[in-house]
C-alpha cells in the first residue's frame, strides 16, 4: 500500500545518498572542478544572476554524473547551456 510505497522510495533515497556520498560527488558548487572566476574568465562573463544559474546547472550535472566534474567537462557544458539560454 502507500506506507510500503513511502518505504521503497525512502530505501531508494537513502542509497543514492550513500552512493554519492561514497562518490565524493560534488554537492554544492564549491565542490565543482571550477570557480565563478572561471567562468568569468573563460566565458567573459560579469558576477550576477546568469552566472549563479549557470554554477546551478554544472552542479545538477555532476550529481547526475560525476565524471562530468572535470574543468574541461565544465567548461563545455557551460559553454553549451549560455548558448542555450
Amino acid at each position: 500500500g502507500e506506507a510500503s510505497q513511502a518505504h521503497a522510495s525512502a530505501l531508494r533515497l537513502a542509497e543514492r545518498l550513500r552512493l554519492l556520498l561514497t562518490a565524493h560527488t560534488a554537492l554544492t558548487s564549491q565542490e565543482l572542478a571550477l570557480t565563478g572566476r572561471d567562468l568569468m574568465a573563460e566565458l567573459g562573463l560579469a558576477p550576477g544572476p546568469e552566472l549563479g544559474k549557470i554554477l546551478d546547472r554544472l552542479l545538477n550535472a555532476v550529481i547526475e554524473e560525476p565524471s562530468l566534474n572535470t574543468r574541461d567537462a565544465l567548461i563545455t557544458l557551460a559553454r553549451r547551456t549560455r548558448a542555450e539560454a
